[in-house]
């Protein structure tokens, strides 16, 4: 490594012969460090002390043996100086026509790196490991103190603050211990003494940090991302594993990549994702995201939440039937048009009082012809519950201060229910202000009643229309005093 300067004509004064001084070779051995940062030292000055014009540049040579490549990392910019490495990074100080400055780039060149523009006349540089000393202004002051630059992380270090002494000719090491180690000259303003100082100092501890993670919103039957990010500390950048937890039956959490490597003081990122099943019933879940590299360990949590949709509850009918657990499909098809319906209703409470029918027609299925235990996915739920909790969410999505108000029943003959009996609702004088028909089960919801049926009123229940071979019903019909909740009524038989 060296830097190689044009001086102006007549002055070389046996430069050739220096250069073997100069080099500090990266590779299988190397000449002393100390020779080439005094010669980088007089490459400004002629045989009388006084400055030279000239350019410099910083080239450095890589290889072992016989074999050696050069690379020049600087190119006529500014006059360069005081290269030293470490052996994978050079810093050197040049001047670019705002004084003296910090720089840094690969042993074999590449991206050149320096400090925001705090400091003046940072000259002096040396290297170990991550750590850079060098001397420099600090704004206003009139002598030089001495500083330390992490590279890994770039937080920068004041050793010295002493305005009554200049300090420049400075050294850094990392003891075996992992101590840093720093010796400088100063020279006193008023005694003119130069004098050599060290300082020992412990290496700030590399850590990391999980970031917070965006909470998920996932409808039963979907998926969702959130990033989860790892911070370095005090220049930490080690991989970092990570794992999570917390997932239950049903629910599945992959971190991608599992394994992230922050560099430069900057963070990594993984992407979380979680997958649901349409089985999982609408409920809050904690996952546990955990960090770990070496002794170090870190966790973070990620909140999930469950929500169900027409479309998922739907979607588990399907596979209910198609798994065998509800074993007709004119079940099946009743269900799902209680959700088509609570779907398209005009308003929320038209929505909830569907919705409670279909709970109410679940509930009188349970057991019949929806199974109270099945295996989806090779986990085994019970079908009317995960339906049940699933609609009883969708109507608690739905609910704002309202109260639910249908009136349900069934229509039937000898236990079995009969489809396409009309049930009316009869005012005081005798008319109808509410008609529904009985769907395959022999089930009827009334789901409208806000607006129609006025709380207080009497009113009377009774099958208005009826399937062919069927001409009246037991009882004839039923009264009753709305006062604005649901109602469930008992069943007619027909006959």
């Amino acid at each position: 490594m060296t830097e190689v300067c044009t001086p102006p004509a007549g002055n070389l004064f046996g430069r050739v012969s220096q250069f073997a001084l100069f080099f500090r070779l990266i590779g299988q051995r190397e000449f002393p460090l100390r020779a080439a940062r005094q010669e980088a030292r007089l490459a400004g000055l002629d045989q009388s002390g006084a400055n030279l014009s000239r350019t410099c540049d910083i080239w450095t040579a890589t290889g072992g043996g016989t074999t050696w490549v050069m690379h020049q990392l600087t190119n006529g910019n500014g006059a360069c100086s005081a290269p030293d490495t470490n052996g994978h990074v050079v810093v050197y100080s040049c001047d670019r026509g705002s004084g003296n400055q910090l720089f840094w780039q690969p042993a074999t060149g590449g991206t050149e790196g320096t400090l925001a523009p705090v400091l003046a006349d940072e000259v002096r540089p040396t290297i170990a490991g991550q750590f850079v000393s060098f001397a420099a202004l600090a704004p206003g002051a009139p002598k030089h103190d001495i500083y330390v630059l992490d590279l890994s992380a770039l937080n920068l270090y004041q050793i010295t603050n002493t305005p009554s002494a200049d300090e420049e000719l400075n050294d850094i090491s990392i003891a075996p211990n992992g101590n840093v180690n720093v010796v400088w000259t100063a020279q006193d303003s008023n005694t003119l003494k130069l004098n050599v100082y060290a300082y020992t100092f412990n290496l700030p501890v590399g850590d990391f940090n999980l970031g917070a993670i965006s909470p998920l919103t996932i409808a039963a039957g979907g998926s969702g991302s959130a990033n989860a990010a790892v911070s370095p500390v005090n220049g930490f950048s080690s991989a970092v594993n990570l794992s999570v937890t917390g997932q239950p039956a049903g629910v599945t959490a992959t971190l991608m990549p599992s394994q992230v490597t922050p560099s430069g003081g900057n963070p990594a990122s993984s992407v979380l994702n979680v997958s649901v099943a349409d089985f999982v019933s609408p409920t809050n879940i904690t996952l546990t995201l955990t960090g770990t590299s070496g002794s170090l360990t870190h966790s973070a949590t990620a909140n999930v939440t469950v929500i169900a949709t027409e479309s998922s509850i739907g979607n588990l009918i399907g596979d209910l039937f198609n798994a065998g657990c509800i074993d007709n499909a004119g079940i099946g098809n009743a269900l799902t048009s209680k959700l088509a319906a609570a779907q398209s209703a005009g308003n929320a409470q038209t929505a909830i009082n569907t919705l409670t029918a279909l709970k109410n027609q679940i509930n009188a299925q349970a057991g019949k012809h929806i199974a109270t235990t099945c295996m989806l996915a090779g986990v085994t739920i019970n079908p009317v519950t995960a339906l049940l909790l699933d609609v009883q969410g969708l109507i608690d999505s739905l609910r704002v201060s309202m109260t639910p108000d249908p009136i349900t029943g069934y229509v039937g003959m000898n236990g079995v229910g009969v489809p396409g009996a009309a049930v009316s609702v009869l005012d005081a004088n005798g008319n109808a202000v509410a008609t529904v028909t009985t769907d395959i089960t022999g089930f009827y919801f009334i789901a409208t009643t806000g607006g129609v049926l006025t709380p207080g009123a009497t009113y009377t229940l009774q099958v208005t229309g009826f399937p062919a071979g069927f001409a009246n019903s037991t009882p004839t019909n039923q009264t009753f005093t709305w006062q604005g909740g649901a109602i469930t009524f008992s069943d007619f038989v027909l006959n």
